[in-house]
């Protein structure tokens, strides 16, 4: 009669964790983290004839995403070439931009957490085609988007 019982209190408990994983698993999926709506990269752009681009990424965010933080890559490099850390209001450019990113270029807006999301390339000429990922990352989540950008043409 008790090896019944415990096995029956065994078959509860195991019933019980397996709900609660599949509540836990529910819940990490519905967890409102950082999301991006959307990357804005030109696609075409004629070299030597642009004094700038602008590269977008627009994404959102709750009150859950912690230490947020904003990274752009080229190509499938694992060294971003731009970083930006909001809450420590840092910046830094990779050596490949760094005499060709705008650090102080701005989008429009009020947003302490978004300022500094896109990039503003200088004199975009060929060596900067490729493919360009935008990942934010926080501590609630991330969400990343790419989207390829060429600079065709003669280099003048």
């Amino acid at each position: 009669m008790v090896t019944s019982e415990l096995a029956l209190t065994c078959c509860k408990l195991v019933s019980s964790l397996h709900s609660c994983h599949v509540n836990f698993v529910a819940d990490l999926q519905r967890t409102d983290a950082v999301e991006i709506r959307r990357l804005s990269v030109p696609r075409w752009i004629q070299n030597g004839t642009e004094d700038s681009v602008v590269l977008d990424c627009e994404y959102v965010y709750t009150e859950n995403d912690f230490r947020l933080v904003v990274k752009w890559f080229f190509e499938d490099n694992l060294e971003p070439v731009y970083q930006w850390i909001p809450g420590l209001n840092k910046k830094h450019a990779s050596e490949m931009l760094k005499d060709r990113l705008d650090l102080n270029f701005s989008v429009s807006t009020v947003d302490a957490y978004s300022k500094f999301r896109a990039l503003r390339i200088l004199r975009p000429t060929t060596e900067l085609s490729g493919k360009y990922t935008c990942l934010v990352t926080s501590l609630a989540g991330q969400d990343s988007k790419e989207q390829v950008m060429t600079v065709f043409g003669e280099s003048n």
